[in-house]
């Protein structure tokens, strides 16, 4: 049972001074506000204490003053301390008076928020202009806009000890598998932890491989993007205080599409989605195959090309694979260093470490300018897939290596446990590499190709849905 006064009430807190406490009289009975400060919107206060003091007709229960006194949207009786305490520090303001059982929450809550704005990470030429924000009851309107569904389903929870942070899981009861809705909720239900600030200290407990370089679960700033995923049977999960929405099944071919590939032509989009895949495997192979050339291989390369390296690369002081990894992790401090700084400072830092000091080094004789060449290749190809940098810079790094020091074997050895390994992933109940892996010829239609959206009559089989219908 809820306690009877607010003293009691005011005890629970470290520092009572955060909670102002207001009293007044009505109907002849003593009440108290309960609220803190910085949190509540001091209008709605006032019109509060406004309607409840010297109020002359009786009030029987926390109902009838919901009903007849408390005119906010959101208003509930509460007989649990603690849900008590944890409305007051969310922004509620507690309404006691004398005799009741029941002491009445108001949602006064008021906080800055950022308004809706494009998002950065994923700016289209043609389609939707809002992304996500921080807010959290802004983030389900923009899914609840575009889904305007009875089937649209949501359910809320709160996670973290302190942090009480408001999450929601977010999907079409129509269309997504039960089974996946069970297990997410599950999942967040499970998690023990002190304070969530961001979506992403969810994604974890949400991966079935969380210590896998691969991410497993998917995430953007876009309610479109998001919505089409929940059409699909996918399920979202929306954080206060993140701008960034999660999604679960996710599949590696994911993140070789772009928010923009709906939005124009599909021969196009096609084009683009098989660059990005060809410019991500030279991403990754690009560096250890020009070492194993130069290490192993040599005569492989075209003659040409063989005698313009020999030329490039005479009076370096390093062997191949050491002057690859110098290189490689020389773009890597740059490209760091340029965005952990300011902005403007670090476009400059970016422009000076890239073309100055690559330019430097050349002539100095320290660094050969072929390897400069491949890792800035490899470097730019990487940003092409911008979800995956950091997995597949780990992997371009283990594929120089390998190359360096097994040659060709190395390459293709690594190439066969890497296929295998992503091929054994999944992601409830989805294959990681589907539709190839398993093949799906189904979904093949909007994997790397895509196809018009009157030909989308089927969602993807490789999603799990019950409900496989897209359109008739």
């Amino acid at each position: 049972m809820v306690m009877q006064t607010p003293e009691e009430i005011l005890a629970t807190f470290a520092t009572p001074d955060m909670v102002v406490r207001r009293n007044f009289t009505a109907a002849e009975k003593k009440g108290s506000l309960l609220f803190a400060p910085d949190m509540v919107d001091a209008k709605a206060i006032g019109q509060i204490l406004f309607a409840l003091e010297g109020r002359n007709d009786e009030i029987q229960n926390a109902e009838s003053l919901i009903r007849r006194v408390i005119y906010t949207a959101e208003a509930a009786a509460e007989t649990n301390i603690e849900a008590v305490i944890a409305g007051i520090v969310a922004g509620d303001c507690a309404i006691w008076i004398e005799g009741l059982d029941e002491i009445v929450l108001a949602n006064v809550r008021m906080r800055e928020k950022r308004g809706v704005a494009e998002p950065q990470n994923e700016a289209v030429v043609r389609g939707p202009r809002d992304g996500f924000t921080e807010d959290f009851k802004t983030n389900l309107s923009l899914l609840q806009t575009r889904l305007k569904s009875a089937q649209l389903g949501i359910k809320k929870l709160k996670i973290g000890r302190n942090s009480n942070t408001n999450a929601a899981v977010v999907f079409l009861a129509n269309v997504a598998s039960p089974k996946v809705v069970d297990e997410v909720m599950r999942r967040l239900q499970s998690i023990d932890i002190d304070a969530v600030y961001d979506s992403y200290n969810l994604e974890t407990f949400l991966e079935y491989r969380p210590r896998s370089i691969f991410k497993q679960v998917g995430y953007t700033e876009r309610p479109d993007s998001a919505a089409a995923k929940i059409s699909e049977g996918r399920v979202a999960v929306v954080v206060e205080g993140s701008p960034v929405v999660l999604t679960v099944p996710f599949l590696l071919v994911e993140d070789f599409h772009s928010a923009e590939d709906y939005y124009q032509r599909p021969a196009y989009s096609t084009f683009l989605r098989y660059l990005r895949l060809l410019a991500l495997v030279a991403a990754i192979l690009l560096p250890g195959l020009y070492v194993t050339l130069l290490e192993f291989n040599y005569d492989l390369s075209p003659l040409r090309f063989l005698v313009a390296i020999m030329n490039a690369t005479k009076g370096t002081p390093w062997p191949p694979l050491a002057e690859m990894l110098i290189v490689l992790l020389l773009f890597e401090i740059i490209r760091e260093s340029a965005i952990r700084m300011p902005r403007i400072v670090g476009m400059a830092m970016s422009i000076v470490g890239a073309i100055v000091l690559s330019e430097t080094i050349v002539r100095a004789g320290i660094i050969s300018s072929p390897s400069i060449l491949i890792i800035a290749v490899s470097s730019i190809a990487l940003f092409t897939v911008p979800n995956h940098i950091g997995s597949f810079t780990l992997l371009r790094l283990l594929f120089t290596l390998a190359g360096g020091v097994f040659g060709l074997y190395g390459l293709l050895i690594g190439s066969v446990f890497l296929v295998h390994y992503l091929a054994g992933m999944d992601s409830y109940g989805t294959p990681y590499l589907a539709p190839f892996a398993p093949l799906i010829k189904q979904d093949l239609g909007d994997s790397l190709n895509k196809r018009p959206l009157f030909e989308a009559k089927k969602r993807p089989k490789s999603i799990r849905n019950i409900n496989a219908t897209r359109q008739s």
